[in-house]
């Protein structure tokens, strides 16, 4: 495990899974076979889908801006 500190606390933030070289090499992998098929989405439709993440970031920025704020200290 993997413990995120709040460096100006050094208080733990979050516990994350540490990936080791083979399963790091898996995921690019699989993100690089991904991206053919997000190259072959439409502008249009690969617009409305980075409109929906915008709008889901605004939705939560409050939360993401105290995380982000605890990340870096």
């Amino acid at each position: 495990m993997l413990t995120v500190l709040n460096p100006a606390t050094e208080e733990p933030i979050a516990q994350l899974e540490q990936a080791g070289v083979e399963e790091t090499d898996a995921l690019v992998a699989r993100a690089k076979a991904a991206l053919p098929g997000w190259r072959s989405v439409a502008p249009g439709d690969r617009a409305r889908l980075l409109r929906r993440l915008a709008t889901l970031v605004e939705e939560h920025h409050e939360k993401l801006s105290r995380l982000e704020s605890r990340n870096a200290g």
